[in-house]
């Protein structure tokens, strides 16, 4: 079982702190490999956003999946499924953080 799926386990199971652990173990293993590090880099980035949501660190949300939207916009441009999923996440973490004004101009994106 890779880091990856076994984060993704202890995610759906509420058991956040042992995600995150997965998960940055996993950036770290795929940072090791120059050519790799992108996207695989900004899938780790917007799980890791999504638990701390999930957790209530939206600061720590928003900043980890603003980080995977730069890579996405990087290697897709602006016009990709990865950008548009990346900008919805962020809109649902402004939403948690009841900045509704910030969050209709991401997602209206």
């Amino acid at each position: 079982v890779t880091l990856t799926k076994m984060g993704n386990i202890f995610s759906s199971n509420d058991e956040y702190d042992d995600a995150i652990r997965c998960f940055e173990e996993s950036r770290r293993v795929i940072n090791l490999e120059p050519q790799s590090i992108t996207l695989k880099d900004a899938e780790m980035l917007s799980k890791l956003g999504i638990i701390y949501n999930l957790r209530g660190n939206g600061e720590e949300a928003f900043r980890r999946e603003h980080e995977a939207l730069k890579i996405y916009k990087t290697k897709f441009g602006f016009n990709h499924v990865k950008v548009a999923s990346s900008l919805h996440n962020i809109g649902c973490f402004l939403i948690a953080a009841q900045k509704y004004d910030e969050s209709t101009q991401v997602l209206g994106q």
